[in-house]
């Protein structure tokens, strides 16, 4: 979330900025409400993300032990979901 806003709450609608460094990068998203304990059951998104130098991949990802895996029937709505850009540092010149 790139935008400057005065409060965390103003941006929670605001789309996600991604950025991946390297040649090959992974890295992991996760994603609630952001307003709720409802993650304790399982409303949350949990993303592998898998950069092999020309494709990111996004997967689910593994649930971590002692942790519900991510509910199936969690929606999150689109608008806060929304990846705006991706930045690419490090890449080779070629």
């Amino acid at each position: 979330k790139m935008r400057r806003r005065r409060s965390a709450g103003a941006m929670a609608g605001d789309p996600y900025t991604i950025f991946v460094y390297g040649q090959r990068a992974r890295g992991r998203l996760y994603v609630d409400d952001g307003e709720s304990h409802n993650y304790r059951e399982g409303a949350f998104l949990y993303e592998h993300l898998d950069f092999d130098g020309s494709i990111l991949r996004e997967t689910e990802a593994p649930s971590l032990p002692g942790n519900p895996s991510p509910g199936r029937s969690f929606k999150v709505p689109e608008h806060r979901l929304r990846v705006e850009r991706a930045v690419f540092i490090a890449l080779p010149k070629e």
